[in-house]
């Protein structure tokens, strides 16, 4: 019994492990989106990488730098500027390898789940619980770095200070 309590245990802890380093790598992005924003020219359209590359993370974060030393060639940008944006990439990339990590190991961790629950292993239920977790995390971090939720969350904290 308590042997399949930590399978379950050791399951949760694990994908967690995938989706709240995808989050935070996701947090980095939006943070970075926001400096080149500063910089960005409104006379010149830059086109936005869209969100359905977080499929992707790996070639999301590819895309989002390759955008924003586009937008920077257009601009000045002072060295101090530059190392702030240049470090922002770099957490985002980090956070997206513990994520993989993270994944990984839940990849393994979902394989022991669904043999501690049948006799032997079922190919499909692992790829389905694997897709399912997967696209958690993903909906998670997005939803999480939305406006929509950012305004409702700064709403309920006025409320809350009765402003």
């Amino acid at each position: 019994m308590a042997d399949n309590l930590y399978t379950v245990l050791s399951f949760i802890g694990t994908w967690m492990l995938y989706v709240f380093p995808l989050y935070q790598g996701t947090l980095e992005m939006s943070e970075q989106q926001r400096i080149i924003s500063k910089f960005n020219n409104k006379d010149k359209k830059f086109l936005k990488v869209s969100n359905w590359y977080w499929l992707l993370p790996f070639f999301k974060i590819h895309l989002e730098k390759k955008r924003a030393i586009e937008i920077l060639k257009d601009s000045t940008i002072n060295e101090r500027d530059f190392k702030e944006l240049l470090s922002f990439f770099d957490k985002s990339l980090v956070w997206i390898y513990v994520s993989l990590a993270g994944l990984l190991n839940g990849l393994v961790s979902t394989h022991e789940l669904v043999e501690m629950f049948t006799m032997r292993s079922q190919t499909l239920i692992i790829i389905g619980i694997d897709i399912l977790m997967v696209l958690i995390g993903i909906v998670h971090a997005y939803y999480r770095v939305t406006d929509k939720r950012i305004k409702k969350e700064l709403t309920k904290i006025k409320k809350m200070l009765g402003k």
